[in-house]
């Protein structure tokens, strides 16, 4: 729509946007700014806000090449054009019959009553089109990047054009909305440096720097572009609230307000800007950490102060990233090859992310994925490559630090860090500022708060070391908020596969790395399905302190307060990240196959009961991976998954005779191990109703609901390391929403009298059976502790033992699932068994076990018969 004056003839301006581009110019524009998405949630904000006030657009940098995009764009999605543009002279891009009529237009003065605002100084022809343009209720552009020193100022400055605006707008009803956009990409991330992304879409602010514009047709650099639109400022409300202040004095305070937002949607995609290396170590180095340990060894060991900051800057040296986007780059664009041929794609939760990045406005982001595989490194950073965002810097051991693998990782922003500190302090408070020092920049981390890999594909228990390190560093006040977004890494089929198999069956552990993983000719020539990569809803730090009422103070008084607080943040980011996991079809397969108590599973049987668990899922709010959400493809994807097993020879089919048409479905028993993998990952869904209908099966199909809640409270402990929960909600509220859910779906009926009976016997037995292989693993090891009566044990020795003895008594059939013999489920039915103060432990590194003296008796026989009732 044409910009119209009081009379209704069209004004003209020479840096108007328009419609009117020809063919030639069109075809361009589309190859060059087509690529570049333009939200289009704000899209529909702005037609919102255009109904009842003016949009006035604004970008930092003066650049001809962005005003055309935006030209483009807003033409392209019907969005007001601007009918000035100020900072920019599109005189040369303006249609011949345009050119020509505003040649002969009269120029117009500034006759409105705003002029008055200004006095005796008047103001210039810019700002009067400006004003008068916005007046009339015409949008406008304007950048907010100062002219150069050197040369003539032939036009206004930002804040010249933003007191024009102001003094419109105190004497119009209408509202004046300035929308700020930052255009940039990761090619602005990482040091202070001049690249051809900057020369094309202006600088960010940085000191020292020469800003020059270009307009080189790059069409990669363009296209990998991503363009960020800030929260509306409303002008009508700014001037309210500033009755006192006179124009310049709002428009400065409306300029400040919009490069700082512009600011913060940069730092979403580019990052935050990183000094060099040697700025980062002046910095860590200076910290109060590091300067008091320095101080504190120079005191007591006798050392000078400058060998222990020379020390300190080589342990920085040994940790610190050094981001290089370019390099990032390069390695998204191999790894992508590489997932193309591994993969049959990677399904990103797009809500989700943009959740995340949402956030990523207001405070530093630590990214706290699931960690199943080797792959996980790569999986996040490079989607987010791919999606034209700066990724995380990523927490790596220090065991990937090697040549050539570690200089690829450090330069994509990975930092690495020591398995164990030891009593090194000196180490431990130069990675500490080094975390605090990221986080005061803003930049955002990545790293796996499950400590290791998961072997059972179940999410882990919580390590809180670096969880710690960033609490702590919050604490210390180096950012007003910090949120924590929780992320699951689901694979159809994991790479690691047969490696975990083995280390679960009771091989040592091999030294493997992701390079390793992903050189193995078998890895190249394989197809592993998708991978699924799901957000849960980001934490952020400071409003956890103020619902606790926990203040943003290092003080010590506060530590034991925090220190809980940091154990349940924990808790409640792997839960988050254990309830976003993907159901997959690989999954649902494996569970059904797993849970039935036959020798085999008919196909027809396989199928409903599959049917019926993606049911119980979907009710449950699990994410349904898209060939599930469809009730058209659920049946074909579920035999696909099983197809897949038989392919990979974990399932066997069989037939009774030749004329027999329908499969019977078999898990291999040495193979069983693996198909576990895939049941776990869905385990978090489905333990509080389990554990509610293994305690039915247990009471012969009905109970009363104290004994109900009695069995379900042991067998809730007895699984402590196992499963997680909510951690702002009690067992009793965990136990009656999951009996609520199970009467609702009429697995089971509650009478008013206290009685619990079983209504679909089929469906409870599916839930229970799920801990089959939990509870003989556990009653195995609570069986093979017995034998500590004699002599006490390594932790080893005890462990070896365990899966000794699972394995015979699987063979004799005193349980019936080969999977119960598990390292991890061993080793973890042991960690319980020291936490409750079944075993002690001297506190070695090796951990000689002993029974305590309260269960030397026949309290470990009790103990053991309790758990055998759930068989």
């Amino acid at each position: 729509m044409e910009p119209n004056t009081a009379d209704g003839e069209p004004m003209l301006t020479s840096s108007a946007m328009h419609q009117h581009y020809g063919g030639l110019l069109k075809v361009v524009f589309e190859r060059f700014f087509g690529p570049i998405h333009y939200p289009e949630k704000s899209a529909d904000t702005i037609r919102e806000l255009a109904k009842v006030g003016v949009i006035v657009y604004t970008a930092r940098a003066r650049s001809t090449w962005l005003a055309l995009y935006f030209n483009f764009t807003l033409n392209r999605l019907d969005l007001p054009l601007a009918g000035f543009v100020g900072g920019i002279n599109l005189f040369l891009w303006q249609p011949v019959t345009r050119v020509v009529r505003m040649l002969s237009q009269r120029m117009r003065e500034a006759t409105t009553a705003w002029r008055t605002r200004y006095g005796e100084h008047a103001p210039t022809r810019h700002e009067v089109a400006l004003a008068n343009n916005v007046f009339r209720g015409e949008s406008a552009f304007l950048f907010l990047q100062d002219q150069g020193r050197l040369g003539r100022k032939t036009q206004p400055g930002p804040n010249d054009y933003l007191r024009a605006l102001v003094a419109a707008q105190r004497i119009t009803d209408k509202p004046i909305y300035l929308v700020a956009h930052a255009v940039t990409s990761l090619e602005q991330g990482g040091s202070a440096r001049s690249t051809l992304t900057e020369r094309l879409f202006g600088a960010r602010p940085r000191r020292r720097r020469r800003n020059t514009v270009a307009l080189p047709l790059w069409g990669n650099v363009v296209r990998r572009a991503q363009v960020r639109v800030a929260d509306p400022i409303d002008l009508s409300a700014l001037v309210a609230e500033n009755a006192d202040l006179d124009d310049e004095q709002i428009a400065r305070r409306a300029r400040h307000e919009l490069d700082r937002r512009i600011s913060d949607e940069e730092r979403v995609v580019a990052g935050p800007e990183l000094p060099s290396r040697e700025t980062m170590a002046r910095q860590v180095l200076r910290n109060r950490l590091v300067q008091e340990e320095i101080e504190r060894e120079v005191e007591q060991l006798g050392k000078t102060a400058a060998a222990l900051e020379a020390k300190a800057t080589g342990y920085l040296h040994e940790i610190a990233a050094n981001y290089r986007p370019l390099h990032t780059a390069r390695a998204a664009t191999i790894m992508k090859w590489i997932f193309t041929r591994i993969y049959d794609g990677v399904v990103v939760d797009e809500a989700g992310l943009a959740r995340v990045l949402d956030v990523a406005r207001r405070g530093p982001v630590v990214m706290c994925p699931s960690h199943r595989s080797h792959v996980d490194y790569l999986v996040l950073s490079t989607m987010m490559v791919i999606n034209g965002i700066t990724p995380p810097h990523i927490a790596a051991g220090a065991n990937l630090s090697f040549f050539p693998l570690g200089w690829i990782f450090r330069h994509a922003g990975a930092f690495f860090l020591r398995r164990t500190f030891g009593d090194n302090k000196l180490y431990a408070a130069t990675f500490r500022a080094y975390i605090g020092e990221l986080l005061r920049r803003g930049t955002m981390l990545e790293f796996f708060i499950e400590g290791t890999r998961s072997r059972t594909g179940k999410v882990l228990m919580p390590r809180l070391g670096l969880l710690s390190m960033v609490v702590n560093a919050w604490r210390n006040g180096v950012r007003d908020d910090v949120f924590f977004a929780p992320a699951s890494i689901d694979y159809e089929q994991i790479i690691e596969a047969h490696a975990y198999e083995r280390e679960l069956r009771g091989g040592q552990k091999r030294p493997e790395d992701i390079s390793g993983l992903l050189k193995a000719p078998r890895v190249l020539r394989s197809r592993y399905g998708r991978v699924h990569l799901q957000f849960a809803e980001p934490i952020s730090l400071a409003e956890i302190a103020r619902a606790r009422g926990l203040p943003q103070d290092p003080s010590p008084e506060f530590d034991e307060a925090w220190r809980a607080e940091t154990e349940r943040l924990g808790y409640r980011i792997l839960h988050q990240v254990a309830t976003c996991s993907s159901a997959i079809p690989t999954s649902i397969a494996a569970t059904t196959l797993l849970a039935y108590q036959g020798r085999g599973m008919a196909h027809g049987r396989m199928v409903q009961r599959s049917l019926e668990l993606v049911d119980y899922l979907d009710t449950e709010m699990a994410r349904l991976s898209a060939s599930l959400q469809d009730p058209e493809t659920r049946e074909q994807a579920v035999v696909e998954a099983v197809q897949r097993f038989v392919e990979q020879k974990a399932v066997a089919v069989e037939r009774a005779g030749r004329a027999d048409v329908e499969p019977i479905y078999r898990v291999i028993d040495e193979r069983r191990i693996q198909l576990d993998y895939y049941k776990n990952a869905l385990m978090n869904y489905m333990a509080p109703a389990a554990l509610i209908c293994r305690s039915l099966q247990r009471r012969s199909n009905q109970c009363t609901y104290d004994d109900l809640y009695a069995d379900n409270r042991f067998l809730s402990r007895l699984f402590k390391r196992e499963f997680l929960y909510r951690a702002d909600a009690t067992f009793a509220t965990h136990f009656d929403d999951a009996l609520a859910s199970l009467a609702a779906r009429g697995f089971c009926d509650v009478h008013e009298d206290g009685r619990v009976v079983i209504r679909e016997p089929e469906s409870v037995g599916m839930l229970a059976g799920q801990l089959d292989s939990f509870l003989q693993g556990y009653w195995v090891t609570v069986t093979t502790a017995a034998e500590l009566k004699q002599f006490p044990m390594w932790k080893r020795e005890l462990v070896d033992r365990a899966l000794e003895r699972a394995r015979r008594a699987f063979l004799e059939g005193q349980i019936s699932r080969a999977e119960a013999a598990s390292r991890t489920l061993v080793s973890n039915a042991i960690g319980w068994m020291i936490a409750v103060g079944v075993l002690e432990t001297d506190g070695s590194k090796r951990q000689s076990l002993k029974l305590s003296e309260a269960f030397a008796g026949d309290a470990l026989d009790k103990l053991t018969g309790d758990i055998a009732a759930f068989l």
